[in-house]
């Protein structure tokens, strides 16, 4: 018998593929006069994603108006071109192809700021999840953020790459006296702005209902892991939490582009229930 392959529903700001819905949203905010932020989002319709697996990115870009929307655009860019290509197959490991993508990236991004005095400087943060299967591996450089929704908590899946994230981690200061520290947007590691580029990479197993939330920090900068947990959960459809999300981080004073990508992995209902359609 030949397996009947996922329904694909496609529409502005979200898509469904089988049980797996998928939300985006990005916004420039209340104090900032352009978008440095970009994000991607596989196109289910157009690749092979069962093969390939599903991937999706937050990149928010860093050096100034050219510079840091013009990082951010080469480093999803970059996730497309190579997610579609041929150097990536179905025999690729998924953290290979994920690793491959980061530092193609990066490498395009710090040859081009090299190239260029007015892009000299530029780099961006860049969180890439590749979901096989119930599997999610993760990429992640810079102080954009993934989160797992599971059972009603929120847990924080990745490290920032902050001078205050590190300072925390060393027991030097407080969560709430990095939330007010001067240097709170200093980033460590970015993609383009050294030689060498050190992502983490991490593996995680989904379950059924289970939300994966990536965000910039123009998101968790101002909105509380606890808010984000709340209005994921009480919103109808992964697109309407991007849309309350963004909204909180704007009524919160929007200081930053906000960039959010919500994917739920919908629980499949039994097969009476859905042939009665309950």
């Amino acid at each position: 018998m030949i397996a009947r392959r996922p329904k694909i529903q496609q529409f502005e700001n979200s898509q469904i593929v089988g049980n797996v819905e998928i939300g985006w949203l990005t916004n420039r905010g209340r104090r900032r006069d352009h978008n440095e932020d970009n994000l991607y989002v596989f196109n289910a319709a157009g690749t092979d994603w069962e093969s390939r697996g599903m991937l999706l990115a937050v990149a928010d870009g860093m050096g100034g108006h050219a510079g840091g929307e013009y990082a951010s655009n080469i480093a999803v860019t970059t996730l497309d071109q190579l997610y579609t290509s041929e150097s990536i197959t179905a025999q690729t490991p998924s953290q290979d192809a994920l690793r491959q993508c980061i530092e193609s990236a990066h490498n395009l991004i710090f040859s081009q700021a090299q190239s260029s005095p007015i892009l000299k400087g530029m780099g961006t943060t860049l969180t890439a999840a590749l979901i096989s299967g119930s599997t999610l591996h993760v990429g992640q450089i810079g102080d954009s953020r993934a989160y797992l929704i599971r059972n009603c908590t929120i847990k924080q899946l990745t490290n920032d790459h902050s001078l205050v994230a590190e300072q925390i981690r060393m027991g030097l200061i407080t969560e709430e006296e990095a939330a007010c520290h001067p240097a709170r947007n200093i980033i460590t590691r970015a993609l383009g702005t050294k030689e060498k580029v050190e992502p983490d990479f991490y593996t995680f197993t989904l379950e059924p209902d289970d939300r994966v939330v990536m965000c910039s920090d123009g998101l968790h900068g101002v909105v509380e892991s606890d808010k984000i947990l709340e209005l994921t959960l009480a919103s109808p459809s992964a697109t309407a939490a991007c849309f309350k999300l963004v909204e909180e981080a704007n009524e919160n004073g929007g200081p930053d582009n906000i960039t959010v990508v919500i994917i739920h992995m919908k629980p499949i209902k039994p097969f009476w229930r859905r042939l009665l359609r309950i």
